[in-house]
């Protein structure tokens, strides 16, 4: 037990929801109560699963009435009897399992003793709260210790924000990347690259989505993470440029890349606490999927030339497989709040978007103003809205609150798939779509046909962040998510249209077809409600 009876209980439920969802833990509870069991048996089970457990939680709230925490006639007894039943009454209702932290909260506020000062009250209401707040922070100014998130009331918090403004820059410097080859060699090799960035911040997420980021180890640890990431976006321009045997800018790359993971690894790590469960995964996770491929990236950086491509691609597909087989039902990973989850990818797609913003002022910014500049800028700033539209009309609200209705289990498999490896495809493709608004502007005022570069850039982007959307919906039994597909499917077709056209025109086919999605995505919320699925 530390300090702290509140993250003590949390922990003890966190241990308790874990074992009971593996395979069988809940028709052996079951079996347990039966009436023709040997009275023998059960007793051993009360004695060595049962009993330690329920003596914990007295201790716990032992702890807790000492400290002044909770009121001296709590009742522990009921108190450890609702923690517990709580999950075999959900699991009887077939609904799904309460999350631990709320379980807790809930409970612990049932016990709580008013404090003499109000704001630790107010944190413990916040926690249990429905709907809280959008700006109600999940701690009170910075903590010398590590503590874990509390409850389900995070939101995103500004240093986090902060730490977004980095792979801002490292964005752009992809783009540029992807602008200056202008071939698909490049477009692959900033593909890569972008991976890599990606994977970075998604880990971040989940240690930011556990514990506070404004909080003094985690401001420091994720400090030197923005300025790992910033030598990376350094070492873009040149990260593929040099000749075998020269290899400057690919090993800083690959070796602040692994600045970055270590970061993450060692803050995942403490966050971890008692969490068994999860300080097993972090193990898996280390030795099977980062040391392997951060070592590839290193040797691929040393080796340079055309193979550096291939075993940097290598290292990242590497990356992401054995993570994904090593968690596949969400392994010992953990979500702590949907709400922070969601509202932290829907930020980054705000990032990548602006990426397009930025694309269209970078290539007309020292061209004389002219009737078809203004009619680009005003095509291609269309372009981003609808983006954004068929993003945070649908697909962001329906994300969180399918992740709301989910059990533990579950949420941690749909925050894995559909935002740590589908939002990749989303921001990819957004990027994608910037850099081939980004050409388009820049020979806006030609008659020259668009070229096949710049027609797949900003055709296949936008098509890519439309079909991953409905892939989304669609893998979670969303009602008619095919339909948000069809854009996607005419939008690659017509790439020899886009080709074959002046720029302009390329920009207007564009338009077009995500003005066709938006309205399809209209159409959808109108006429059918969201369907739940347990």
């Amino acid at each position: 037990m530390t300090e702290d009876p509140y993250s003590d209980l949390v922990a003890e439920l966190e241990h308790f929801a874990h074992c009971i969802s593996a395979a069988g833990a809940l028709p052996l509870a079951g079996l347990m109560l039966s009436d023709g069991l040997d009275p023998h048996v059960r007793a051993s089970y009360l004695e060595l699963i049962v009993g330690p457990r329920r003596e914990r939680l007295r201790r716990i709230f032992a702890a807790g009435r000492a400290a002044g925490d909770l009121t001296a006639d709590a009742d522990v007894e009921i108190a450890a009897s609702f923690l517990t039943g709580s999950w075999y009454s959900f699991h009887v209702a077939g609904r799904a399992t309460p999350r631990t932290g709320r379980a807790g909260s809930l409970t612990w506020c049932g016990c709580h003793a008013p404090s003499a000062d109000s704001r630790d009250d107010e944190r413990l209401l916040m926690s249990v709260s429905p709907s809280p707040p959008r700006s109600a922070p999940w701690s009170r100014g910075l903590r010398v210790s590590f503590r874990p998130a509390i409850g389900d009331a995070g939101r995103v918090t500004t240093f986090e924000l902060f730490f977004d403004l980095v792979y801002v820059f490292a964005f752009t410097q992809v783009s540029a990347f992807m602008v200056e080859g202008h071939n698909a060699q490049a477009l692959l090799q900033g593909l890569v690259v972008l991976g890599l960035l990606w994977w970075t911040w998604v880990g971040f997420a989940w240690v930011a989505n556990r514990a506070p980021a404004d909080q003094p180890v985690m401001i420091v640890g994720m400090s030197v993470a923005m300025a790992a990431v910033f030598v990376i976006a350094l070492a873009i321009p040149e990260s593929f440029a040099a000749a075998e045997g020269a290899p400057t800018a690919a090993l800083v790359l690959a070796l602040a890349y692994t600045v970055v993971r270590l970061v993450h690894v060692a803050l995942y790590a403490l966050s971890a606490g008692e969490d068994v469960a999860l300080r097993r995964q972090i193990i898996v996770f280390l030795g099977g999927a980062m040391i392997p491929s951060v070592a590839a990236l290193v040797i691929g950086a040393v080796i340079g030339g055309q193979a550096q491509l291939w075993i940097w691609l290598g290292a990242l597909a590497y990356d992401l497989l054995v993570t994904r087989l090593s968690s596949r039902s969400g392994g010992g990973w953990g979500l702590h709040s949907p709400s922070h989850w969601a509202e932290r990818h829907g930020l980054v797609v705000i990032l990548a978007l602006g990426e397009s913003i930025v694309a269209i002022g970078v290539a007309v910014a020292r061209e004389p103003i002219s009737a078809s500049v203004i009619i680009g800028a005003v095509l291609a700033l269309l372009l981003s809205i609808l983006l954004w539209w068929t993003y945070f009309t649908r697909f962001a609200p329906w994300g969180e609150s399918e992740l709301e209705r989910r059990s533990e289990g579950r949420q941690v498999v749909m925050a894995r798939d559909v935002y740590s490896y589908g939002h990749a495809a989303i921001v990819a493709g957004v990027i994608i779509a910037a850099l081939g608004i980004e050409e388009a502007m820049a020979h806006v005022a030609d008659s020259e046909p668009f070229g096949w570069f710049g027609a797949i850039a900003l055709m296949a982007g936008a098509a890519c962040v439309i079909a991953t959307i409905a892939i989304s919906a669609w893998v979670s039994a969303t009602p008619r998510a095919g339909a948000v597909a069809i854009p996607a499917v005419v939008m690659v077709v017509l790439i020899p249209l886009a080709q074959a056209v002046a720029p302009l025109p390329a920009l207007a086919i564009a338009a077009s077809a995500l003005a066709v999605t938006a309205a399809i995505v209209a159409l959808v919320q109108r006429t059918q409600a969201p369907q739940q699925r347990d």
